[in-house]
């Protein structure tokens, strides 16, 4: 399964160095990252976690 993401403003490429190399990830462009399927939760814990934490320290 291939999935892929668009988020604006997110470096999808140090998304992408920061995934095993089975998540087979790489950029279809700027602002798409393919990867398997079965590596979401890995993707998205990579791209909310700063965000979180940004959000978090601001309260």
């Amino acid at each position: 399964m291939v999935t892929s993401v668009r988020i604006a403003g997110v470096d999808l490429q140090a998304v992408a160095d920061k995934l095993p190399a089975e998540a087979m990830a790489f950029l279809q462009n700027d602002t798409t990252l393919v990867y398997k399927g079965s590596f979401m939760v890995d993707v998205m814990d990579i791209m909310l976690t700063p965000i979180i934490d940004k959000l978090m320290t601001n309260k």
